[in-house]
């Protein structure tokens, strides 16, 4: 399964503390390289009218295949000069359209080589 190794969790709403978290915080969802992998916050401030409500930010694997679907998507548009004219019309050269595309690839890169089992 997907595991991660720091999360954030925050809680709004009524008695947001009450609120049943301790699945959350289970040692399976976290790789054995978290030392404090859940972090919880909470607020009395309800989020659109709702009792209670949560939202969890997770430092996981499961961004991989979008993020490399997206990245190899790039790359190639990029390289056959699709689109080019658009953003340098706004000052993004293309030079610096391709670090960015380098460095969202090394995320990918050390994302996959983090031992998160």
């Amino acid at each position: 399964g997907n595991v991660g190794i720091a999360g954030s969790l925050y809680v709004r709403g009524d008695d947001w503390w009450e609120a049943p978290v301790e699945t959350f915080g289970h040692q399976r969802n976290w790789s054995a390289l978290a030392l404090d992998p859940l972090q919880i916050h909470g607020s009395s401030h309800n989020f659109r009218g709702h009792r209670r409500s949560a939202a969890l930010l997770s430092n996981c694997q499961s961004c991989l295949p979008p993020l490399q679907c997206t990245s190899r998507r790039a790359f190639e548009m990029l390289s056959v000069g699709a689109h080019l004219h658009l953003f340098e019309a706004h000052g993004l050269e293309q030079d610096e359209m391709w670090a960015a595309l380098q460095a969202v690839d090394q995320i990918a890169l050390s994302y996959q080589s983090l031992p998160f089992s």
